[in-house]
């Protein structure tokens, strides 16, 4: 039996699989619940009635930079190690792969149905593609495209945790306030992220002088805020979290779009996580798409004819 996982600082995906890849087992957990992967790995085998001795192999994608076999996890105060899995099953084959990288290797396995097209004018190429995802945090891929073996080969990044670069007058204020404090080194994770999401709405509020209405002080008290401030503004209920919304949304196709030229993405990008399904809407409105093509001479043509896609289904 193959264990399996999708391990994040928000949320933790495990499953149970034969060697066919036929799905036995699954289960989501909230990652902050537990002390360690270890522990919610016994957890889940002992709620599924497996013994571990049945474990064959494990394999997990997990939300860091994977080196010499060790992940310190970015957004939890969890370190997971190739050689802990190995223990764990009694010296079982054991991998670690950065959750960008395996989502890379799902991509060429989604079919057309899982894909919403962002950029209807994108002219299909073989070359190189891009992945980047939003979710708690900020994650970046390339797809490296094998010509001879006309294969996507996945490789991992940390491009998300690169200095944010702001474009215009607001977004120069938005560094500044984010720079407050300690606070000397602005990654785009930190902005384009559940949390960044918030520190937008945080930063307008702060500047405009903004009154928030008691309903959405509410609203905010019962859930988690990125999640209010996206669900808010896709229904046009307020006019300060559209407009954090509009940020966040021009920022995430900013540098979506910095990708596309770093990997030179003739394959396409595919934009993943768990704000896609949230989002979908706005994506699609043209605030992603003008701010992805907003580059310097002849590069905004070739990023105009790109294939973006949603992918909703990573």
């Amino acid at each position: 039996m193959i264990l399996a996982g999708d391990i994040g600082a928000t949320k933790t995906y495990l499953g149970l699989f034969t060697k066919e890849l036929t799905s036995v087992a699954e289960a989501e957990y909230a990652s902050k619940e537990y002390a360690s992967l270890e522990e919610l790995i016994r957890y889940f085998l002992k709620q599924t009635q497996f013994e571990p001795a049945t474990i064959t192999a494990v394999c997990m994608g997990v939300a860091g930079p994977v080196v010499e076999g060790r992940c310190e996890l970015t957004n939890i105060n969890w370190t997971i190690t190739v050689a802990g899995l190995r223990q764990l099953f009694d010296g079982v084959p054991a991998a670690l792969l950065n959750d960008l990288e395996a989502i890379g290797y799902g991509v060429p396995r989604l079919s057309k149905e899982e894909l919403i097209p962002l950029n209807p004018n994108g002219v299909s190429r073989p070359g190189n593609a891009a992945l980047i995802a939003a979710g708690t945090g900020l994650g970046e891929a390339l797809l490296y495209w094998d010509k001879h073996t006309h294969t996507f080969y996945p490789s991992p990044s940390e491009g998300s945790h690169v200095d944010f670069a702001p474009r215009n007058d607001e977004e120069i204020e938005l560094l500044r306030y984010l720079m407050r404090g300690d606070n000397k080194n602005v990654s785009y994770e930190q902005v384009v992220s559940g949390s960044g999401l918030v520190r937008i709405y945080e930063f307008l509020k702060n500047q405009e002088n903004y009154q928030e209405p008691a309903w959405l002080t509410a609203r905010f008290g019962q859930g988690n805020s990125a999640a209010v401030i996206s669900e808010v503004a896709i229904a046009k209920e307020n006019p300060l979290c559209e407009k954090a919304l509009d940020i966040f949304v021009s920022i995430y196709g900013a540098e979506a779009g910095n990708l596309a030229l770093k990997y030179l993405a003739l394959g396409g990008v595919y934009v993943g996580g768990g704000i896609v399904l949230k989002i979908l809407d706005k994506l699609g409105d043209g605030t992603f798409m003008r701010a992805f093509t907003n580059k310097e001479g002849h590069f905004a043509q070739l990023n105009a004819s790109l294939c973006n896609y949603g992918a909703i289904a990573t």
